[in-house]
């Protein structure tokens, strides 16, 4: 369950959202794999892969890469769009940017439900055309291990102090029967700074509302608890 390259285990070091102009200071940083929501609402595959060459020119920086939820667009993974699958994967598989493909994310929820079955059939879909990326998901509560087909590793939202963080890995592998890779997610995200910058406020990080000390404790908690990145 461990991430791989050339044949070297890794303990990659991953964040949402960047946008391009930010991926040489991301990957500066010390980051090796970022992402954009644009692409879970959004079937240009030619602007993604044009992401991808921003991402790999940063220094490698790689790319988790999502499909069309089809919530917003209303052809989607809700509503069984395979075609967009495939035509993502192979436009975008053979590029060294990508890092893995992120499928889904709670799909249990009532506002982009999917079943088990379809996600499973759209997972296949992936692994089938592009066996060498892993295929990863986030969902949440007792029956979460119904979706246990759709992911190659399972993406633990842990968005909590690091005592919450070992609470929420310890139920998620219970109702994982720990038979699940994880990969864990912990919480960075200053909502109040960033909702003054979509105001036009430019952020402090000398305002950073998040514990540093909480974060680098998370980040050890995912390694020593046997978490994969």
């Amino acid at each position: 369950g461990m991430f791989a390259e050339n044949g070297r285990r890794i303990f990659p070091l991953g964040i949402y959202e960047v946008a391009p102009k930010y991926l040489k200071e991301v990957r500066a940083a010390g980051f090796d794999a970022v992402h954009m929501y644009r692409w879970e609402g959004d079937q240009d595959d030619v602007a993604c892969r044009r992401y991808l060459d921003q991402c790999w020119a940063a220094d490698g920086l790689r790319a988790f890469i999502g499909f069309d939820r089809g919530s917003a667009s209303g052809e989607g993974i809700v509503q069984g769009n395979f075609a967009h699958i495939a035509r993502r994967v192979g436009a975008l598989a053979d590029h060294p940017g990508l890092f893995c493909w992120y499928l889904f994310d709670e799909p249990e929820t009532l506002g982009q439900f999917v079943t088990p079955d379809l996600l499973t059939a759209f997972a296949d879909l992936v692994r089938a055309l592009d066996p060498y990326h892993a295929v990863v998901m986030t969902t949440w509560g007792p029956t979460m291990n119904e979706y246990r087909r759709t992911w190659d590793t399972h993406w633990t939202q842990a968005y909590e102090a690091p005592a919450g963080v070992l609470n929420t890995l310890s139920e998620q592998r219970r109702f994982l029967e720990n038979a699940s890779p994880i990969t864990l997610l912990v919480n960075c995200n200053d909502g109040k700074q960033g909702s003054a910058r979509r105001r036009g406020i430019a952020p402090d990080p000398d305002k950073f509302c998040r514990d540093y000390d909480h974060l680098r404790a998370c980040a050890f908690i995912g390694i020593v608890k046997a978490c994969n990145g």
